[in-house]
């Protein structure tokens, strides 16, 4: 995954979020304001947001596992304090939006990608200037 903007104040143009696992990312992603207000705005505009190994830990402090299912690198899920942890590679949270793709680590990023769980929408996603949908 390749960066392709700097974090502003918002990413209202965006549909889709993905955050990239690794405890040092996820800690900084937990622990930025600035990135948890991005969170929680695209969670209450109902727009759609992934993560990846360690990173829901961003998500549970955004609130935006609460009442959700959710999977983690297993270290983990012991940081989480809202949501329901299920042992899989992939989860998808229902076709609601808004809608979390989680993936456990890196070994299922392949899995996630390939729209398991059902595809992945969006015109935009962070690290593309478009994004793609599966079929």
């Amino acid at each position: 995954m390749l960066c392709d903007k700097a974090l502003d104040n918002t990413l209202d143009d965006y549909d889709m979020v993905v955050l990239p696992g690794g405890y040092g990312r996820a800690d900084a992603m937990r622990d930025n304001e600035q990135f948890q207000a991005c969170l929680k705005a695209m969670n209450t505009a109902g727009k759609y947001i992934a993560a990846i190994c360690a990173a829901p830990i961003a998500l549970d402090k955004a609130g935006v596992l609460q009442g959700k299912n959710y999977t983690c690198y297993p270290e983990t899920k012991e940081k989480i304090a809202t949501g329901t942890y299920l042992d899989e590679n992939v989860v998808v949270d229902g076709n609601d939006i808004p809608q979390a793709r989680i993936l456990r680590g890196p070994g299922a990023a392949r899995a996630g990608a390939a729209g398991r769980g059902g595809p992945c929408p969006g015109k935009k996603a962070i690290g593309k200037e478009k994004a793609h949908k599966n079929h």
